[in-house]
């Protein structure tokens, strides 16, 4: 996700899937994997009947390919890009080289296959690129073909990453004067906003619902307002929803109408306060337009942040008080009161940020690149006490580049997670080990900076790690599924006996629940579908598994995700062949809800190769697919349901 760590990286990602080997769909891209989901299993010379790999006949001249992706997930932006990789053998198993692999898509209106495909070399070995042309940018599956002569093998990749948020009041008065506002944006993998969709509202028996945005489908930054007119006293949920199907996403606020004016005026939304300051909280209390009587009582509370006051009482129809922090995030504040029966409820979420840069970390999500691959390279601002600083300029430049690369934008403003990041590309030339270096800097730190070395390779060895279709359930708690890893040299040939360090860390955590889902277009729900209202960043920061400060930013106390998934090996070896196997084994309920990145390291030719493999931990079709029952892991995500991260529920 971010940068943590000085000048750390993860490398060449390449997650497989055997093309040649059937699945038995024990498991299901809605829970998060990728792999092969057709009746039978893929086709390795022409049979689609057989869910595992045929042994040909005599004679038969089909041969094998064997399909291959970096990665277990496509994003749904426009130009987002996937390396596909096919080996080509015979009959025999013996590498088929100078042969050109056709790729295709089912669905090439929404995704394309680069036109620069070159023919099979020397290991049998092509690769091309699956690039997204979908300017709906839904959450669907793309199924993906490679063939040549007879032979076939194909695989089905999730472009995922679209997601819907709503925002707006939560505590509504009946009398109230005007409609409140409200926004719902539609965003795509790269958060930006999905133009020209259709925003389904539903519409509560307590208010009225109208639309606001021209055209009644999302603006360019994938922004849908409607006013919401409270028509009775009560408590009901508004619900937003964009596409149909698998592609659905939704979000969700519980509103209460009550016969009062409650709400928080200062500071305004989302605004920005320099930790150590103290900023006031105002609240406004009126009641069939007058305002409340003084001396009722007012409890404050907020997630992060000291209250000089936790319980004002009311003047005027107003209570105050005020809130300061020393440390930098989002802070919920809420504001309670009981009028009669009804329970009064107003929030105001604002942004504690930190203003002078104590320490510069600086990382590249890749250190072995080819010519003219890129990488991203990561900056985050810290101040003296850990807290990420916002809203200062960090500078990248090529302090050495053999390879006559490139860097994009040479200078980023920090977001208010203290991230700056930029995009080096490499050139036509080989660099030699790490003889690309890229300085990393902050004005307010000079003359100290950070530098990442980086290698660029013309033909650097490749370890590639994936996993096929079968989810084993261990018991009635427990999920392990099977991966691999393939080693070799710059020329393709297996590295045997070669160590592989292995390690799985999670990086996100989505919340939401389970819904009942028609995939394929008969009117009748046939799975249980995790529907995600938001996507958190992973607590713990910096990856070392300890609270600290600024990391806890639900406030409940722990971090989360906890170290959801787990090897049964940190070290394997590779056979013969160039292969190793080993388990990714994790708790059921975290299936679905739970990202991880799972890393690969060894050493090949002297020179170090990575794979990463960012993927959301699948569960078992088995599991979803009982559609009159409740999931057996639960309907609701174990991170909880609420449509922002700093709240635990």
């Amino acid at each position: 996700m971010s940068g943590k760590f000085l000048a750390r990286a993860s490398a060449l990602s390449l997650a497989f899937v055997l093309a040649a080997c059937g699945g038995d769909d024990s498991s299901t891209p809605l829970g998060g994997i990728t792999d092969n989901q057709d009746q039978g299993g893929t086709d390795t010379g022409g049979n689609t009947d057989s869910g595992s790999t045929d042994t040909p006949e005599d004679g038969d001249t089909g041969g094998i390919i064997s399909l291959l992706s970096d990665s277990t997930q496509i994003g749904t932006a426009p130009n987002s890009e996937l390396e596909l990789i096919a080996y080509y053998r015979n009959n025999q198993g013996v590498a088929q080289s100078e042969t050109a692999v056709n790729f295709t898509v089912d669905q090439p209106e929404s995704f394309t296959i680069s036109s620069n495909t070159p023919p099979t070399d020397e290991s049998g070995r092509t690769t091309t690129k699956l690039i997204s042309l979908d300017q709906e940018s839904k959450n669907r599956t793309v199924r993906v073909t490679a063939s040549a002569g007879e032979a076939t093998g194909s695989l089905t990749i999730n472009a995922v990453g679209t997601s819907l948020s709503l925002s707006g009041p939560t505590t509504l008065s009946s009398d109230a004067s005007e409609p409140y506002n409200y926004t719902a944006r539609l965003t795509n993998s790269e958060g930006d906003g999905i133009q020209g969709q259709p925003i389904n509202v539903s519409t509560p028996s307590i208010a009225t619902v109208a639309g606001v945005t021209a055209g009644g489908t999302t603006t360019s930054a994938g922004l849908y307002e409607f006013t919401v007119t409270p028509q009775a006293t009560g408590s009901e949920t508004i619900t937003v929803s964009a596409f149909d199907g698998e592609s659905q996403v939704s979000a969700s606020l519980n509103l209460t109408v009550a016969s009062e004016v409650f709400q928080i005026t200062s500071p305004t939304a989302e605004s920005t306060i320099d930790i150590g300051d103290t900023e006031t909280i105002s609240l406004d209390w009126t009641k069939d337009g007058l305002p409340i009587t003084d001396g009722e009582t007012v409890t404050f509370t907020t997630d992060l942040g000291t209250l000089t006051d936790s319980q004002p009482i009311t003047s005027s129809g107003s209570a105050q008080t005020s809130i300061t922090s020393d440390i930098a995030g989002k802070a919920t504040i809420t504001a309670i009161a009981t009028s009669g029966e009804n329970e009064l409820t107003a929030r105001r979420v604002v942004n504690f940020v930190a203003t002078t840069p104590f320490e510069l970390i600086a990382e590249a999500n890749r250190t072995l690149l080819a010519t003219g691959e890129s990488t991203e390279i990561t900056a985050k601002l810290f101040d003296v006490n850990g807290n990420p600083v916002a809203n200062q300029y960090v500078e990248f430049k090529r302090k050495s580049d053999p390879s006559s690369g490139s860097i994009q934008p040479s200078i980023v403003k920090t977001n208010l997670l203290g991230q700056a990041s930029a995009v080096f590309t490499a050139g036509t030339t080989g660099s030699g080990d790490q003889g690309v270096e890229i300085e990393v800097s902050n004005q307010d730190l000079l003359p100290e900076t950070q530098v990442v070395s980086l290698s660029v390779n013309d033909k650097p060895g490749r370890i590639v790690a994936g996993t096929g279709n079968e989810l084993e359930e261990l018991s009635s708690a427990t999920y392990r599924k099977e991966w691999s890893v393939f080693v070799t040299d710059s020329s393709g040939a297996p590295v045997a006996n070669n160590e592989v360090q292995l390690s799985i860390l999670a990086h996100s955590y989505g919340k939401g629940s389970f819904e009942r889902v028609d995939t394929d277009g008969d009117g009748t729900p046939d799975i249980w579908a995790p529907i995600r209202v938001v996507t958190c960043d992973a607590e713990d920061a910096n990856k070392n598994s300890i609270l600290e400060s600024g990391e806890d930013i639900n406030g409940n106390g722990t971090l989360e995700p906890s170290n959801e998934a787990t090897l049964n090996s940190k070290v394997v070896t590779t056979d013969e062949s160039g292969m190793a196997t080993f388990y990714v084994v994790y708790p059921q309920n975290s299936c679905a809800w739970t990202d991880v990145t799972l890393r690969a390291t060894t050493k090949v030719d002297g020179s170090e190769a990575s794979s990463t493999t960012k993927y959301t931990l699948s569960c078992s079709a088995e599991d979803l697919t009982n559609i009159d029952n409740s999931p057996s892991l639960g309907t609701e995500s174990k991170f909880g349901t609420a449509s922002v991260c700093s709240n635990p529920d």
